[in-house]
């Protein structure tokens, strides 16, 4: 009689966008002050950008919950009816989509981007890389956008990137000790990103070996030295 496969959930982690949750570093102070600054933007507007799983999310979530905006990621522009301060996700994305549904959605920001200006509410968007870089294909709009002032987020520092390891691993309910973070960030790619992936990869791991994350644990699951 064979025994049972025994299933590993992958349950949800709980993950804290609050105010206080977020992680200020010298790599995001200031892109912080700068949000926290937002009643004095030029026409109330500011860009926000950033590597990938830096912050920005959580940043933007944090500004929205101040100002009582609104979340909509930049793809789905053309959908709703836009009204009152507002976050716009990923404006880099806009190449992402085919034609027409691109020139659709970045004449829609456009218009978006006129009605904010007429009615003063807040904006704050989003992306990659700097806004004069964004790949708009209207040249109104990429004008307006290269002006805007930015709030930057860096690739994080130690003192971050440990920061962030530990609400990781707690988000997902792991005690981790500090000697087993301190090894972690020594050897792992310095991002954002990376961070969440090896501590999901982790859990994974731990969960299926049934064994705690530890030094030699990880050393063993990565083939670090």
């Amino acid at each position: 009689m064979t025994e049972p496969q025994q299933l590993t959930l992958d349950l949800p982690q709980r993950v804290c966008h609050s105010r206080a949750a977020f992680l200020v570093a010298p790599s995001n102070a200031e892109a912080v002050a700068m949000l926290d600054a937002w009643r004095t933007w030029p026409d109330g507007r500011a860009a926000l950008v950033g590597p990938s799983r830096a912050g920005k999310s959580h940043l933007a979530e944090v500004w929205a919950q101040e100002t009582g905006g609104t979340i909509y990621a930049a793809t789905d522009l053309g959908m709703g009816d836009w009204q009152g301060p507002m976050v716009l996700e990923d404006v880099d994305d806009l190449a992402t989509l085919p034609d027409p549904s691109r020139r659709a959605a970045e004449t829609a920001f456009f218009h978006l981007y006129t009605r904010q200006s007429a009615e003063h509410w807040p904006l704050l968007l989003t992306g990659g890389s700097e806004p004069a870089r964004w790949p708009i294909l209207l040249p109104d709009l990429a004008s307006r956008l290269a002006t805007l002032p930015l709030a930057r987020i860096e690739l994080p520092d130690d003192v971050l990137l440990s920061s962030l390891m530990f609400k990781l691993f707690a988000d997902r309910q792991l005690a981790v000790e500090p000697s087993v973070i301190a090894y972690l960030v020594k050897r792992m790619e310095r991002s954002c990103e990376a961070a969440d992936r090896l501590v999901t990869d982790l859990d994974h791991a731990a969960l299926q070996l049934k064994r705690p994350v530890t030094v030699p644990f990880v050393r063993e699951i990565m083939g670090w030295t």
